[in-house]
């Protein structure tokens, strides 16, 4: 037989139920908008939020997103961690629902996270060819070359520390020219990416030809 449901002036339940009642998230209590979280990608970064709901009867409750992220949620809690989002300014909603056979309730957690990934070095540039006044040079494409706005080139010479060329270019070879005849530089190479500069290269050590 159908359960009989308590009315409203029967203080003790006996042999009645309690009357089922829409179901209402008590954490979070209200709808959140977190600022902007800077974090770089490999860092132990994560985000844990609980989700509890009231009511007479047992509420499912689940998390969902509006990007695809794939949502670990244990026993209601959602923990996302930095690694799971892609790098660069992104606004999360994660909404949570409390769901029973009354009806359902909800809360969303907005979050503005800005992922900046951890930039690596170059690989060291490579000799093409030599003259008595310039060096041509090639180097491998940065990855991932979506990041990249432009290479940036340091000429040394082995007596001095500072650069004595800097070079800009978008390109992967380069001639570099003006230099003097039976002389060894270093050259090095930085990514100039959306994210800042990467690390420096490892030098390419050259001599230019001998008149």
């Amino acid at each position: 037989s159908n359960p009989r449901y308590c009315s409203s002036s029967e203080h003790v339940y006996i042999n009645c139920l309690p009357e089922p009642v829409h179901p209402r998230i008590t954490s979070p209590s209200r709808d959140i908008s977190i600022m902007i979280i800077s974090v770089i990608v490999f860092d132990s970064f994560s985000l844990t939020h609980n989700c509890l709901s009231s009511g007479t009867l047992t509420s499912t409750i689940t998390w969902t997103s509006n990007t695809n992220l794939v949502l670990n949620v244990i026993a209601g809690t959602l923990t996302v961690h930095s690694q799971d989002l892609q790098p660069g300014l992104s606004i999360n909603i994660f909404t949570c629902t409390a769901n029973n056979s009354v009806g359902l309730d909800s809360k969303s957690i907005s979050v503005e996270i800005d992922i900046k990934p951890q930039l690596t070095a170059p690989q060291p540039p490579i000799k093409e060819s030599t003259s008595i006044n310039s060096v041509d040079i090639r180097w491998v494409e940065y990855i991932p070359s979506i990041y990249i706005n432009s290479y940036e080139l340091c000429v040394r010479s082995t007596t001095d520390s500072a650069c004595i060329q800097i070079i800009n270019t978008v390109s992967t070879e380069y001639s570099i020219e003006n230099l003097e005849s039976d002389t060894t530089y270093s050259i090095t190479i930085v990514a100039i990416t959306v994210f800042g500069s990467s690390p420096t290269s490892g030098p390419l050590t050259v001599t230019s030809d001998n008149p």
